[in-house]
């Protein structure tokens, strides 16, 4: 994008692919609830391979761009291949212990404490490549001298930690705690979803309107704190449906207000030279944000669940423990003939998830502290 519009009309063009890329929020947990209730969960994967094949299809006849110059041959030797083989083994061996932590091995276990101290060897391995070795570093060392780059990098990891922990969990909650299927609770998180496309779209406008993006992030950043905190004090069993729309929809606005205009600010702040960089660690921050955030607030809800869910292993059906504890059968509890049983077991469910969700509020109340950083 930033190669054929003006920095002007950046805005206007980047809010409309933030409101597209909302649009295929609001898609992908509406067909991935029909695959799972009518087909398999892996159609959600299967999916993919036409939609691919068709994007690759409009990008070869419709994107035409200068070709830069050299030989295939001279362009493979520039690729930074020990970087990124260092950045996805550096990134593996730290997203699994925060994964596994907890649930599949304790936390002082030898596999944990070794695959993290794995990562650190890693990724000091990539930090002293990048900076000593690479002719043309896939991190170049130059943007984080820059104060506004470092301070959207962290932005967006922070913003990527809620906003994919937000979309996974809260399907859960209506799905467990609500007792809808797959498909209508990809309906009732619209609400969220509609909200980041609309308020994308329209900070996209007002950036480039007024050429103002830092009021836009702070007010987004303040906004979706809010509806996070709404979310996990008022997210429970007897939530009305007003609540649940409402808080969601406040939390999509702060989301949408955010999603493009920190990429705006970030390319403006660096040489043209360094803005495929910069775009490229822009997405990857949000992206592992997103696996961390999952991860993280993942090892919390199991470890709070289990912790509560024990209590009834001597009073649940054989075989059941192990259906309600590994979310295999999420409508399971509404099956369960106790009824005392059932209302306990949903609170420990609620429980979980709201110390879950609570630990959105730190993150997103540090993302609005770093956004003080970015000019």
């Amino acid at each position: 994008m930033s190669d054929v519009t003006s920095q002007r009309d950046r805005g206007k063009y980047q809010g409309i692919v933030g409101g597209v890329w909302g649009l295929s929020t609001i898609i992908g947990p509406l067909a991935g609830g029909l695959f799972s209730d009518h087909l398999s969960w892996r159609w959600a994967f299967f999916i993919n391979l036409p939609i691919g094949t068709i994007t690759v299809i409009i990008v070869i006849l419709f994107l035409h761009l200068p070709r830069s110059s050299g030989s295939l041959i001279e362009k493979l030797k520039r690729i930074d291949y020990l970087g990124s083989i260092l950045t996805f083994t550096g990134v593996i061996c730290l997203l699994l212990p925060t994964n596994w932590g907890g649930n599949t091995y304790d936390w002082n276990s030898p596999q944990i404490i070794c695959l993290y101290i794995a990562s650190f060897i890693l990724l000091s391995a990539l930090a002293y490549v990048e900076i000593k070795v690479a002719s043309e570093p896939i991190i170049p060392a130059q943007i984080f001298k820059v104060r506004t780059a470092v301070a959207t990098f962290i932005f967006n990891l922070l913003f990527g930690m809620s906003f994919f922990s937000m979309i996974y969990y809260t399907p859960l909650y209506f799905q467990v705690i609500k007792g809808v299927s797959a498909t209508e609770s990809g309906l009732l998180i619209l609400p969220l979803l509609l909200g980041v496309v609309i308020f994308s779209a329209v900070a996209g406008m007002i950036t480039s309107y007024t050429g103002r993006v830092r009021e836009l992030i702070w007010v987004g950043g303040v906004i979706s704190t809010i509806g996070s905190i709404l979310v996990s004090i008022y997210f429970n069993a007897n939530s009305t449906t007003g609540q649940q729309v409402g808080f969601l929809l406040i939390t999509g606005c702060g989301f949408g207000l955010v999603a493009q205009t920190t990429l705006l600010s970030l390319q403006s702040c660096v040489d043209v030279e360094y803005l495929a960089s910069v775009t490229a660690m822009y997405n990857f921050s949000r992206v592992i944000g997103g696996i961390f955030g999952v991860a993280i607030l993942g090892a919390i809800f199991t470890n709070t669940l289990n912790a509560g869910l024990a209590t009834y292993y001597s009073q649940l059906p054989p075989g059941s423990f192990d259906l309600v504890l590994a979310k295999s059968d999420v409508l399971y509890l509404w099956r369960l003939n106790d009824t005392n049983i059932r209302q306990n077991i949903m609170q420990i469910y609620v429980n979980a998830l709201q110390a879950a969700y609570r630990i959105n509020i730190p993150i997103l109340g540090g993302s609005v502290l770093i956004s003080l950083f970015i000019k």
